[in-house]
């Protein structure tokens, strides 16, 4: 499978996953769907559009290329796939902001291979833009299973 098959396919992951999501916030109480309704609207769409352009950029290389086998490696593809589900599960059990904190300090250690103080200054920044997004449109971000709340 190439790289090209394999960014298609997570791709298509995400769509999965912004479709649930605009399917699940639906059912929320007009005043409350809004946000993650069109959120998740909008990002489906953004999946599609990249689905798209992807398979496009993939025919017309498939088309300059003369055909060769590739191993098959799903291992890449479902670690990607793993990273987007402990996320959410992680979000469930502790809530967004410090499932974004650890999520984001993890991936770009471990995954990215960032240095320490990169990750730190990476993830202090998008904590810092979510805490004045949520500040300015009075947000209150998920809470987990245990309750915890940083801000």
């Amino acid at each position: 499978m190439s790289k090209e098959v394999k960014s298609i396919s997570f791709t298509v992951f995400l769509l999965i996953v912004f479709g649930l999501m605009a399917w699940e916030a639906s059912t929320f109480a007009d005043l409350a769907k809004f946000f993650p309704f069109f959120v998740s609207i909008f990002a489906a769409f953004l999946a599609l559009v990249s689905i798209v352009l992807q398979s496009i950029e993939l025919k017309k290389k498939r088309n300059e290329e003369s055909d060769h086998d590739e191993d098959i490696d799903k291992k890449a593809l479902t670690k990607y796939i793993l990273w987007v589900v402990g996320y959410i599960a992680v979000t469930y059990v502790v809530g967004l902001i410090l499932a974004t904190i650890l999520f984001l300090l993890l991936f770009l250690l471990l995954e990215s291979k960032f240095r320490v103080s990169t990750s730190v200054l990476c993830t202090t920044f998008v904590i810092g833009i979510l805490w004045i997004i949520g500040n300015a449109l009075n947000l209150y971000w998920p809470e987990g299973l245990l309750g915890i709340t940083i801000f």
